[in-house]
């Protein structure tokens, strides 16, 4: 997925969250269009323990993030995100990673 942060964004999602799988993220890259001295955090959207990244403040080179192949669990039922410190930095994400069914989906007329 390729998902653009814009300067005024205050949090951004970069991997929506699918209702009954959870995503594993075996890559993400961050290419900077405007340089700011605030971090990124790259975190579960609600779940402020479980962050995956911290993007160094001006960063002005691309970041790269490698979980390898099996990937990085993302917390079940969340998007991820990128949150910077304040408003300012701006650039693209690009995730890599799958989904993996996380809880029973129930046999109904509903679901086929």
């Amino acid at each position: 997925t390729s998902t653009v942060m814009l300067a005024a964004d205050t949090s951004k999602v970069i991997q929506a969250a699918r209702t009954n799988y959870q995503f594993y993220l075996q890559r993400f890259t961050y290419v900077p269009t405007t340089v700011a001295a605030q971090t990124i955090a790259v975190a579960s959207t609600t779940t402020t323990t479980a962050r995956y990244a911290l993007i160094p403040a001006s960063q002005g080179t691309p970041y790269v993030a490698d979980f390898g192949p099996e990937g990085l669990a993302v917390t079940a039922g969340e998007s991820l995100t990128a949150t910077p410190a304040a408003a300012g930095p701006a650039g693209q994400f690009r995730t890599e990673g799958y989904y993996k069914l996380s809880s029973v989906i129930a046999h109904t007329a509903a679901n086929q």
